[in-house]
């Protein structure tokens, strides 16, 4: 299994090709959402879960959920920007939403998720990490990565190889979405 980079957004449908296990979209963060994002990884005690419809009103909702700060809505519009990409490449109406400050990795043992695809995106800190030809490779922070997971179909056994990266002492937190298409 391999893995696609492309740098828009209509490039990430390369992810239905049986072959491709993770789809990387390499972006820059907005200058409202990466402010955003760093006083979010500043403030602790916060993180967002819940499910929610991709579509209209989703931005405001997660913006409310969030501590205030200039660039709340920007980060809330990006977010639901991602939501209806994944509800238009799953058919799913229903997006699992989770937004965290992480002072330590939250999964750091390589791992297959048992989903059809998970979106991943971290907003400040180091990026997720995944195997591919034996090899760890990492994202950066702003970059979207979908990870196949193994109930994508045809993918039993077969999932995209991930884990979250080491963090150093000291270490900046990360700030990290994910985004789950749910039936």
């Amino acid at each position: 299994m391999s893995s696609l980079v492309v740098s828009e957004v209509v490039g990430l449908a390369g992810i239905f090709d049986d072959a491709i296990n993770v789809g990387v979209l390499e972006r820059s963060l907005a200058p409202g959402v990466a402010r955003y994002a760093d006083i979010l990884a500043s403030e602790s005690g916060w993180s967002f879960t819940g499910i929610l419809d991709a579509g209209e009103g989703a931005a405001e909702g997660i913006a409310r959920a969030l501590p205030q700060g200039a660039g709340r809505e920007a980060l809330g519009q990006d977010i639901a920007f991602w939501m209806e990409v994944i509800a238009e490449l799953t058919g799913a109406d229903r997006i699992g939403v989770r937004l965290a400050r992480l002072e330590k990795p939250m999964c750091p043992a390589l791992h297959v998720d048992k989903v059809t695809v998970r979106v991943v995106t971290t907003y400040t800190g180091a990026g997720t990490e995944w195997m591919e030809a034996g090899a760890l490779r990492r994202c950066r922070a702003g970059d979207v990565v979908l990870l196949k997971g193994s109930r994508w179909p045809g993918n039993e056994g077969r999932g995209a190889v991930h884990r979250s990266p080491p963090t150093d002492a000291g270490a900046r937190p990360r700030v990290l979405l994910t985004l789950d298409p749910l039936s």
